[in-house]
């Protein structure tokens, strides 16, 4: 059964512990790196979440795409919570349909994150990421 939602700084955070999965859905605005390490953090501390869970962070709403910043970021921050927690879930990373400089930026990511060893893969349909972080 799914917990309910918790809103953290512009996210909806769902557990779903029957799933083995996690689901963030990102309120409108344009990525900010320092309120998405906060709701990471707060997944993190969730007492439902265990560290294989699947992870669908739902960016549909976001304007816009992150800024390299904010993708260094999310790598640097990643590879570090992924090893210190032992995480073995993968992440899936789910945008709106975009120019494509916007979704090549979520591919770079993807690109980066595989290199270093994470299970990485940005969607633009939101059932495709949980079939994939689930299988």
């Amino acid at each position: 059964m799914m917990t309910d939602d918790q809103p953290n700084e512009g996210a909806t955070l769902h557990v779903d512990p029957a799933a083995r999965h996690a689901l963030i859905t990102w309120a409108p605005g344009v990525p900010v790196f320092n309120p998405w390490m906060t709701t990471i953090e707060t997944l993190l501390s969730h007492p439902d979440f265990k560290p294989d869970f699947g992870v669908i962070s739902d960016w549909r709403d976001a304007e816009g795409g992150p800024d390299q910043a904010f993708v260094d970021s999310f790598l640097v921050f990643c590879q570090s919570v992924r090893r210190a927690r032992r995480l073995t879930g993968r992440w899936a990373t789910v945008v709106a349909a975009a120019p494509e400089g916007e979704f090549g930026t979520g591919r770079t990511a993807e690109i980066q994150a595989g290199e270093s060893g994470s299970e990485t893969r940005v969607f633009k349909n939101l059932d495709e990421a949980i079939a994939w972080v689930s299988s």
